[in-house]
């Protein structure tokens, strides 16, 4: 093998592979270093699994729904359905990188990545120890479950989100710490094999990035599912047992689950740029630029390391503007309409600002907020429930924000996001023609009542 390369990519996620197959469209020799499998934990262990474990169980809850059938007596049986359906598409995934790794002459070196210097890196497995000179550097090492103080995950009893696929028997009982959108999805998960289901969140909100009015339906229909909440609570006391985890609440509340699942986020994984002496925030984030360039001429980082928006699609786009700027290309990193994402029953998604925020600004607003139930498709899909929200700029009528709440929010969102991220006033939207029925008629009548003349939502003032 000829190790002098144009560029050495640290991590194969998707901030990494996607980087490295940019880098290689744009002429450049490109090698990729990585100490697992390919695709990282988005498709390993996270995105891609929880979401093929979702779908079955939202499929399982609309049939329960539609016809009253009581599934869940048969918990074992759906559980490994659950984990069936969850590890199918990864391996077809996995070797689909691969694949194209090959289709673009990408060198792929197994084992764990050190940074000796600038043009630089050192490759150590068990069976070889490799040394890569390479012009620039990506660096794309992602993050893994943070821990909360005072209570360590054994990996059996008290669970990690990397954990939940390797679990052989569904708990009959369950507590998640954290109601962000990993809390909220796995809590989602369980409910459809678990007797209970405890969701504890130390805000006064689940989902407390979201806009408030959207938090609020969120948390109305998880507990309607009878997943048991527990807002502005924290941990006071804990303690392993025989059957498994008991915990006590700051308000008083004892709750004792077969299992207990942290998910109070991500902590980035900035040890290899660290050592390698580039910049490090005090939450421990590589410093990037505009550009992704870290404080190291020639060395970029990408994806969850950075810890900017900590999420696959904003990790590909970073490493795409890495790839591109070794290239010679004018690119830079924006990040006014990424979308944000949950996987629930009903889903959630964000673009933009939200109200609180735009306020918070200074800037004075107009909002419109309906529900979904005004349009057809969503009755003729029995998944009424729901709203939108938008944001607009009062002078100038330009959108700055959206949050969905309803089936298919995941998909919806994307044209508001273009929208927004193009700076276009609402009346383009107004003015767009939507299928019907669809989904998406939800974003014109949202558009027109920002300017009073929705035509599902009665006389407006």
């Amino acid at each position: 093998m000829d190790n002098n390369f144009d560029v050495a990519i640290i991590g194969a996620g998707p901030g990494g592979y996607v980087a490295a197959i940019r880098a290689a469209q744009l002429g450049k020799k490109v090698c990729v270093t990585e100490k697992r499998e390919v695709g990282g934990v988005c498709l390993n262990l996270g995105c891609i699994p929880a979401k093929a474990a979702l779908a079955e169980t939202k499929f399982l809850s609309a049939v329960m729904e539609r016809f009253g059938q009581e599934i869940t007596s048969a918990p074992d049986a759906i559980w490994e359905k659950i984990l069936n359906a969850s590890q199918k598409p990864v391996p077809l995934l996995r070797k689909g990188i691969e694949s194209l790794f090959k289709q673009h002459a990408i060198t792929i070196v197994r084992g764990e990545a050190k940074i000796e210097n600038k043009e630089r890196v050192v490759i150590i497995s068990e069976t070889q120890k490799v040394t890569l000179n390479a012009k620039n550097i990506i660096i794309a090492t992602g993050s893994k479950p943070a821990g909360i103080g005072g209570i360590d995950p054994d990996h059996k009893r008290v669970l990690v989100s990397d954990d939940i696929f390797a679990i052989k028997a569904p708990p009959k009982t369950i507590s998640i710490i954290g109601a962000g959108a990993v809390g909220c999805e796995f809590a989602t998960l369980f409910n459809s094999v678990c007797r209970e289901v405890h969701l504890i969140e130390m805000m006064p909100s689940v989902m407390p990035f979201l806009d408030r009015d959207i938090s609020s339906t969120m948390e109305r229909e998880l507990k309607k599912s009878g997943i048991k909440i527990y807002t502005s609570s924290r941990i006071a006391d804990f303690s392993l047992n025989a059957d498994g985890v008991k915990i006590k609440l700051t308000n008083g509340t004892e709750i004792n689950t077969e299992k207990l699942l942290i998910a109070t986020g991500r902590e980035r994984e900035s040890k290899t740029a660290k050592d390698a002496g580039i910049s490090i925030s005090n939450n421990g984030r590589i410093i990037t630029n505009e550009f992704m360039e870290t404080s190291i001429a020639g060395i970029y980082a990408a994806g969850d390391c950075t810890g900017k928006m900590m999420l696959a699609h904003t990790a590909s786009q970073e490493g795409i503007v890495a790839a591109e700027r070794i290239a010679g290309a004018d690119t830079s990193m924006d990040y006014t309409a990424v979308p944000y994402t949950v996987f629930t029953v009903p889903e959630a998604a964000v673009a933009g600002m939200t109200e609180a925020e735009s306020r918070a600004k200074g800037i004075s607003i107009r909002t419109s907020k309906i529900q979904l139930r005004i349009i057809g498709r969503p009755h003729a899909d029995n998944a009424i429930a729901g709203e939108i929200k938008l944001v607009a700029e009062k002078g100038s009528g330009i959108l700055l924000g959206a949050q969905i709440i309803g089936k298919n929010a995941s998909e919806i969102i994307h044209t508001v996001a273009l929208a927004i991220k193009e700076k276009l006033h609402y009346k383009k939207l107004s003015n767009l023609v939507f299928a019907h029925p669809t989904y998406s008629e939800i974003i014109r009548e949202s558009a027109e009542a920002l300017n009073g003349m929705s035509i599902h939502t009665g006389k407006q003032l």
